[in-house]
């Protein structure tokens, strides 16, 4: 899709027409209104229902949404609360570019200039912050935003907000809550079900709480023609627990147990692929197994998300009330985020030696600070910079805006307005260590005849137990989970567990390896000093941590900008 808008003349494409109604329309994703599933191919239907702006701002789902009136000569555009579909704009003066490509937009301008700041929010967190992208003056839509062009005489960009996150406590009991959170999964899955029919539903299935968590919701709802997809290796807890799953409840599945899928991270042409879809905003790694998945997804339409599911309980149970300013804040949420390169580091690599480490980080923190809003509930501040930069751009630009551009329907029950909703009206109490989730699953959706889904262990977590009326690790005891976690490390489980094992990839051949990483950054490079990456990297190569994200990291800053530079 492109729009331009260029004193009082519009240029565009892939848009419908509904000429009833003097209206293009643009849609990407999809949306739920009043329980109905639309997409492109009935978006028609739903203008014809006299849709207002009101509307317009309550729609559930993940999409973007372009409304050009010809009669009032008037742009409005709209996106979803989670705002992981990418649409993307350049403003000037004299003219606003707006698609869903950004290297359409910068085609079109003739430039590549980089930003440099987001040069170094990507190499210290892995993404970039707000609206921000690696293509300087381009920006990204962010969450729950409404644009608004006036194109009768010069055109401006006005961008507001339409919804943010806020605390409307209730004062529910623990088990009004339970069944409260229940009853509205129940409720969204219904939704769905009325809306796919028999369709095939995919699923990614790990061994963690939340895919468990929507797999229980599909079976307790009757999705039939269901097909899980796990990816790992053998010895990894998500391809045995899936596994173990699958063959419990008959579910078609498949598995991605390989460990030579790793080598395509270092695999030029493959690479090439992936950094295009997200890597103006994100680092490559995160991308090269949703699309190893995606090929193999040719007949399914619909994807189901189990991940990231309870960020509220996961973060807001260990954050510090104490905090009363922004930079108090920031300094949280950098010592909470050590992987990534770090500011002295950063400074190293960067040809530019007029830039301090101090910069860097004064740089980056009024990034971090802009993109939490203005809200005086620092709660809300902190939560939102994990929802919107770091899972927005981190892991759903991956698991959302890449299967979008492959036209599939991507649905999830976590994410949904009525459950993010019923999350924020919690007492902290309930969401704090998991509790209220944690025993919803347990207790109401791994129940009957799924009450084996509930037995199973959670990866590295373990098992779980209904004791005293809640849904607990049976092992609690702080001494004993770090005795296990240290025979693990000593017997090598610890690394043949993770997901991802560039290490032991790296050991079966490392001259190879390195020579795979040496071929990946033979490239010219304006912003950074490719001898001191290369000591980074040879000094981070021997290292699970240092190999997963110093070195991907550092690579995939590197790859984005020659992609940029090369106008490809």
């Amino acid at each position: 899709m492109f729009l331009k808008v260029k004193d009082q003349n519009l240029t565009i494409n892939n848009f419908i027409e509904i000429n009833s109604l003097n209206k293009k329309i643009y849609l990407k994703g999809h949306f739920f209104y009043n329980d109905t599933l639309y997409q492109e191919n009935n978006i028609i239907d739903f203008f014809e229902k006299n849709i207002h702006d009101r509307e317009l701002t309550s729609l559930n789902g993940f999409f973007n949404l372009i409304v050009i009136c010809e009669k009032t000569k008037k742009i409005n555009i709209y996106n979803d609360r989670v705002g992981a579909v990418g649409l993307y704009y350049y403003s000037s003066k004299s003219e606003i570019i707006i698609s869903d490509n950004i290297h359409q937009i910068s085609s079109h301008l003739n430039s590549n200039t980089i930003d440099i700041i987001s040069i170094m929010e990507m190499l210290r967190f892995r993404f970039t912050s707000g609206r921000y992208t690696l293509y300087e003056d381009i920006f990204k839509l962010t969450p729950a935003s409404k644009i608004s062009i006036d194109f009768k005489s010069k055109p401006q960009l006005n961008i507001s907000r339409y919804w943010d996150y806020s605390f409307k406590k209730t004062n529910n009991t623990i088990s009004q809550s339970e069944e409260e959170g229940y009853e509205i999964l129940m409720s969204i899955m219904k939704r769905y079900r009325k809306n796919i029919n028999e369709d095939k539903v995919a699923l990614a299935l790990s061994g963690g709480f939340d895919s468990r968590c929507v797999l229980g919701l599909l079976l307790k709802n009757q999705f039939t023609n269901l097909k899980t997809f796990t990816y790992g290796h053998n010895d990894c807890d998500d391809i045995t627990i899936a596994k173990q799953i699958s063959n419990i409840y008959n579910l078609d599945s498949s598995f991605l147990s390989n460990p030579n899928y790793c080598d395509n991270l270092f695999n030029k042409s493959k690479v090439d692929t992936i950094i295009p879809q997200i890597g103006h905003t994100s680092y490559y790694m995160q991308g090269m197994y949703n699309q190893i998945l995606l090929d193999k997804l040719d007949d399914v339409r619909y994807i189901m998300l189990g991940d990231p599911g309870f960020i509220l309980g996961i973060y807001l149970s260990k954050f510090d009330s104490k905090i009363s300013s922004n930079q108090k804040l920031v300094k949280f949420i950098q010592n909470k985020n050590r992987a990534g390169i770090h500011s002295d580091t950063i400074q190293k690599i960067l040809k530019d030696k007029s830039i301090s480490s101090d910069d860097i980080l004064n740089c980056i923190e009024e990034r971090m600070i802009e993109s939490m809003g203005d809200s005086n509930d620092y709660r809300i501040k902190y939560y939102k910079w994990i929802q919107e930069n770091r899972f927005r751009n981190y892991i759903l630009a991956s698991q959302i805006d890449m299967n979008v551009n492959q036209n599939k329907i991507v649905l999830s029950p976590l994410y949904d307005n009525e459950f993010t909703d019923y999350l924020f009206s919690l007492p902290s109490n309930h969401y704090k260590n998991y509790k209220v989730y944690l025993n919803i699953i347990g207790k109401h959706i791994l129940s009957g005849e799924l009450k084996e889904l509930a037995n199973i262990k959670y990866d590295s977590r373990g098992h779980y137990r209904i004791k005293n009326d809640d849904y607990s690790p049976r092992i609690k005891h702080k001494k004993i989970k770090s005795l296990i976690k240290l025979k693990n490390k000593i017997t090598g489980r610890y690394q043949k567990n993770d997901l991802y094992p560039l290490l032991e990839l790296s050991r079966k051949n490392t001259l190879n390896f390195r020579q795979k990483i040496s071929n990946l950054i033979d490239v010219n490079s304006n912003i950074f000093n490719m001898q001191e990456v290369k000591k980074i990297i040879d000094k981070n190569t021997n290292s699970k941590f240092g190999l997963k994200y110093t070195v991907m990291i550092a690579l995939s800053a590197i790859l984005a900008e020659d992609y940029i530079n090369n106008g490809r």
